[in-house]
């Protein structure tokens, strides 16, 4: 793994928040995440 994911990952483990720039939720969407009103995406 690279620093800044491994950075990024021990963030989101410890609870704090992560905001993503680009076509994550696409992404996400594409591996199956539920993008519903819980996951607010611009």
């Amino acid at each position: 793994m690279n620093t800044r994911y491994e950075a990024l990952l021990s963030k989101i483990n410890s609870g704090q928040v992560a905001i993503l720039d680009s076509g994550t939720s696409t992404e996400l969407e594409r591996r199956g995440a539920t993008m519903d009103d819980q996951v607010w995406s611009a």
